[in-house]
């Protein structure tokens, strides 16, 4: 969740969402708990893993380092690119999520589309000589 990562464009889209959000749908105690957990839950994790790093990287034991194979490598490097892009196309693809909660939120357009099909379908049945 740090800031050039997506993890930060993220938790950065759901506070500011969570901020905006209409007394009417939350209380504003939920919203501040929700918004102090994010955070809280993000320098968490941000000390786990600088706990982990210190651990792995500077420590005295020695040990032979593995060699990393290409067949290893390629799935992380794919994930890595993949984060890269989500950083960089973070408005597309945030449009697409809010669209698409929207649409749970508000299925009428789906269910007139699913009920007009269906008409559709029966109709010509109907007319046959």
């Amino acid at each position: 969740g740090l800031p050039p990562l997506p993890g930060f464009l993220a938790k950065f889209a759901l506070l500011a969402t969570a901020l905006d959000t209409p007394v009417t749908v939350m209380t504003p105690a939920a919203v501040w708990v929700l918004c102090a957990a994010v955070l809280i839950s993000g320098l968490a994790g941000l000390i786990a893993l600088c706990r982990v790093g210190m651990r792995l990287f500077w420590s005295l034991a020695a040990r032979t380092t593995p060699r990393l194979r290409l067949l290893e490598a390629a799935p992380i490097a794919a994930l890595i690119l993949l984060t890269a892009g989500l950083a960089v196309l973070a408005q597309p693809v945030n449009g697409f999520l809010v669209s698409a909660a929207r649409s749970l939120h508000e299925p009428d357009a789906y269910v007139r589309a699913v009920l007009s099909y269906e008409t559709s379908r029966e109709r010509p049945e109907d007319h046959r000589p």
